[in-house]
């Protein structure tokens, strides 16, 4: 029997089981993984959809991903190769009525992870292109109930030029933050983590479907050679652990070591400081055990020391996520 076709209102459960999904594929991808990402309209707050959850895993080895896909098949998925794009790996679950697409890309595919990536921040930030697509979308599924062919056919005019003005926007943002002085870049991993430890606070830039939100938090980190991850904590609801919890890709800064630099003029006035900032994969922690070793690198970060007892039940009711820098600067303006 052909696919049925519907499309309903966005539902506030989906990041839940897009975190339950990709638990479960990191379980099987193991440290080939480098970041799951939750892409189409399931990812985009607010957005009707298809009840399909696409999920996208990056890994370093598209080979141990096939070498992956017994393990992949117990979970329930069909396991189809590129399926039409060079690089990718696709994996489908839920036959007829298909609940879940994996769509896995190797790290160093820049342009189809940051073509998905793009199009889905694209319609978080914008409801009118948001609303416009939703309503194509219902008149779609309506015209074409069993014809995924004429269905996706019908969205191909709107989604090519969704995918342009997405990437468009995407490229003037990373060019105005290349805009950063290189005289002022630091590159030297001990100044680096000098400036991770001055720092006393990160403020995550995240959005959702009331548009985008900074919120300051304390934090903990691990550096592993260039791999920076951040920890933060938080009550368990509220807007931006809502926002956390649909997953996706966040920005953040942290400032620190600031002092103002006088002249005898105005504009000769300045302020110095060191800044880091970056943009990642956001994922909550769930485990107890991985609760306990991130809230013990925010307490020794905030404190200057580690050892604190942290019971289950206070673990049981703080939130913790762990934001994998994926890219990541620093800056440093201070005086010679």
């Amino acid at each position: 029997m052909p696919q049925h076709i519907t499309v309903v209102d966005y539902d506030p459960d989906w990041p839940r089981q897009f975190q339950a999904e990709a638990a479960r594929i990191r379980a099987v991808l193991g440290d080939n993984c480098t970041a799951i990402y939750h892409i189409g309209s399931t990812a985009v707050p607010g957005l009707a959809a298809k009840p399909i959850l696409d999920i996208m895993p990056v890994v370093e080895n598209l080979e141990a991903v096939d070498r992956a896909a017994p393990a992949f098949e117990a979970m329930g998925y069909e396991y189809l190769g590129e399926f039409g794009i060079p690089g990718r790996r696709y994996l489908r679950k839920g036959g007829d009525e298909r609940t879940h697409q994996l769509h896995i890309f190797a790290r160093t595919d820049r342009a189809n992870i940051t073509r998905h990536l793009a199009v889905r921040d694209y319609l978080r930030a914008h409801r009118e292109a948001r609303e416009e697509y939703a309503r194509l979308k219902r008149a779609l599924a309506r015209q074409f109930p069993y014809d995924i062919d004429g269905y996706c056919l019908g969205k191909e005019e709107f989604v090519h030029a969704l995918e342009q003005a997405a990437l468009e926007e995407f490229i003037n943002f990373k060019e105005g933050s290349a805009m950063r002085r290189a005289d002022r870049e630091v590159t030297d991993r001990n100044q680096l983590e000098e400036i991770l430890k001055a720092c006393h606070a990160v403020h995550i830039g995240a959005q959702d479907g009331d548009g985008m939100f900074v919120v300051p938090m304390n934090y903990g980190y691990s550096l592993e050679g260039d791999r920076l991850t951040l920890y933060v904590h938080s009550a368990q609801e509220g807007r931006k652990v809502a926002a956390f919890r649909a997953g996706g890709t966040v920005a953040f800064e942290m400032d620190g070591r600031h002092a103002l630099r006088t002249a005898d003029t105005a504009c000769g006035h300045s302020y110095t400081y060191q800044s880091i900032m970056g943009s990642g994969p956001i994922r909550e922690l769930t485990g107890r055990e991985e609760k306990r070793a991130a809230l013990g690198r925010i307490m020794e970060h905030m404190t200057g020391r580690g050892g604190w007892d942290m019971p289950d039940a206070s673990l049981d009711r703080t939130a913790v996520f762990a934001i994998q820098a994926d890219q990541w600067t620093g800056k440093s303006n201070q005086a010679g």
